[in-house]
């Protein structure tokens, strides 16, 4: 996770502008995992 950039609704922005998709399915689960990632890094 230290090289994503940001989230956007539906995709991960790396440092490097590529865009990784979030699954539908997924999006919720890899939204708490980001957040959870930013206040404990």
């Amino acid at each position: 996770m230290d090289y994503i950039k940001r989230m956007d609704a539906d995709e991960f922005i790396m440092k490097d502008d590529s865009r990784i998709p979030i699954s539908n399915r997924k999006k919720k689960e890899a939204k708490a995992a980001y957040m959870r990632y930013l206040v404990h890094r």
